[in-house]
């Protein structure tokens, strides 16, 4: 992965993959940090979007300590804003691939601030149109024993 700000490689999570590694049901909870220990290399990076959207739920349950575990998880990555350039790039993606306004603002927002990958469980980034590369959270494979 090639890197925004001071980095040699960057990924970039979604909403959905945020809250999945902090606050989902252990199977993805676990999915996620296993994605993110695979990279853990690379410079994660948030958008301005995936930072709010991740702080509503905490902070309408009034709930401090999830609150102080996003805001701790950000601390680790790199928060990019949304530059009139990415919003652009979202449009144009949202127009000829269809996906949804905040999809098309991630993806926007990674490819311009220059990351390789972007980590998602959303299956609308299932399109071979993309413009960079996307770490899917599927389930596991289940174990096939010899029959």
């Amino acid at each position: 992965m090639s890197g925004p700000p001071g980095g040699e490689r960057c990924g970039s999570a979604s909403i959905p993959a945020c809250l999945y590694a902090l606050d989902g049901a252990e199977d993805l909870r676990r999915r996620t940090l296993q994605q993110l220990e695979r990279h853990a290399d690379a410079d994660w990076v948030i958008s301005d979007l995936v930072r709010m959207e991740c702080l509503v739920g905490p902070l309408r349950s009034a709930d401090q300590i999830r609150l102080l575990a996003f805001r701790s998880f950000f601390s680790d990555c790199t928060v990019v804003p949304l530059h009139p350039e990415v919003m652009e790039r979202a449009a144009e993606l949202r127009a000829a691939i269809r996906l949804q306004t905040a999809d098309a603002i991630h993806l926007a927002a990674a490819a311009h601030w220059g990351c390789d990958a972007l980590l998602s469980n959303d299956r609308a980034f299932h399109l071979p149109q993309t413009p960079i590369a996307v770490l899917r959270l599927d389930p596991e494979p289940p174990n096939s024993s010899p029959t």
